[in-house]
């Protein structure tokens, strides 16, 4: 594979497999998550349960750190939810699939981009902002470390700063139509975030405007271009309406 004009080699060790069934159907697919040995790019193959067959395949631009079967709009069909980061654009992303359409590549900057790979076709790819934080991170970007469907219906997704072997989460927290409703820090951020403003290192306070900003800095990928708004993918939709 050849992403701008870097070209990789075929060692892509497989990090998880995950086993779905669709509920109109009947079927049963199996979805591999494989990363590059330098942990990028990542790829997504969708194969046939039955037959071993591959179905589709999804590049994406960055390290997945996992895949969930989830029913994140409430409408009866679980989703393919991945999560991890972009590195075209050194933030933390999650990528959420009807899983029977999953096929091309994720959003990124030409040089991140594989030329012979067709527009991803998410239903929807969203980034998330860095916090402050990351003035003293060791790692070039935050990670989508993981997500949670909750009992109220919230999908809470995990976005961490990395500083020397620690993570430290913000949780994004968004309903049913993918609109973050709100943003809170875990508390070994918070401790962190205190330490530092002590030291002089930071200025900001972790107050409701602090939050607040983190919140509206969520992106979302509309087929063309990232914008602030909650927006599918219109790849997707003109996909799905076909």
């Amino acid at each position: 594979m050849t992403f701008g004009t870097e070209l990789y080699s075929d060692d892509y060790p497989v990090r998880q497999i995950l086993v779905t069934g669709h509920e109109n159907n009947g079927s049963v697919d199996l979805f591999a998550l494989a990363g590059h040995y330098m942990y990028y790019p990542s790829l997504i193959v969708r194969l046939s349960a039955s037959t071993g067959r591959v179905l589709n395949e999804y590049w994406h631009s960055g390290n997945l750190r996992g895949l969930r079967y989830e029913d994140i709009d409430g409408d009866g069909t679980a989703e393919l939810v991945a999560f991890g980061e972009n590195n075209g654009y050194d933030m933390a992303s999650l990528a959420v699939f009807d899983p029977r359409t999953l096929s091309g590549h994720s959003p990124a900057p030409p040089a991140y981009t594989p030329p012979s790979i067709p527009a991803g076709t998410e239903k929807y790819y969203l980034l998330f902002p860095r916090s402050d934080v990351q003035k003293v991170a060791t790692h070039k970007r935050n990670v989508a470390e993981g997500i949670e469907l909750r009992n109220d219906g919230l999908l809470r997704v995990v976005a961490a700063e990395i500083v020397g072997n620690l993570w430290y989460p913000v949780y994004y927290f968004f309903d049913t139509s993918m609109k973050c409703v709100k943003v809170e820090a875990d508390d070994i951020l918070i401790d962190l975030h205190r330490k530092l403003e002590a030291e002089g290192k930071l200025t900001g306070r972790l107050d409701a405007k602090y939050y607040e900003e983190l919140r509206q800095g969520v992106l979302y990928w509309d087929g063309e271009k990232f914008v602030k708004e909650p927006t599918m993918n219109k790849n997707y939709v003109n996909l799905a309406q076909k």
